[in-house]
């Protein structure tokens, strides 16, 4: 499905696609409330793949499924889209639901960006 998932220190894996322009992220974050994100992002300085993207926002949500937040990055180094789920982390109960939403977030991003990304190559 991806490539290959790379660990950092920024508590989250980066899923890269067949495609040197972007990657789907899956991070968690305990410091700023208890969320859990799946996000595709796009590289600096690319703009111009966000717009083309953003133009076809009504059915990238309608494939997906759901309403995503979209951000240009505007004076940051990447833009990205996706989506956040707060949920308490520390509680172990909740680790299978987590896993699972990112699971089946990943997922959706890639197959409905994977063709879409590949035509604006």
């Amino acid at each position: 499905m991806f490539v290959y998932p790379i660990p950092n220190k920024d508590n989250g894996y980066s899923l890269f696609m067949k495609t040197g322009l972007a990657h789907i992220e899956l991070t968690i974050s305990l410091v700023q409330k208890n969320t859990i994100n799946a996000h595709f992002r796009i590289k600096k300085n690319s703009n111009e793949i966000f717009d083309q993207l953003y133009s076809q926002k009504d059915t990238i949500e309608s494939e997906i499924g759901m309403a995503l937040e979209w951000d240009k990055g505007e004076n940051k180094k990447i833009s990205k889209f996706g989506k956040t789920l707060d949920i308490d982390i520390n509680n172990k109960y909740n680790w299978e639901k987590a896993i699972g939403w990112q699971y089946n977030m990943a997922s959706k991003l890639r197959n409905v960006l994977l063709p879409k990304v590949k035509d604006l190559n």
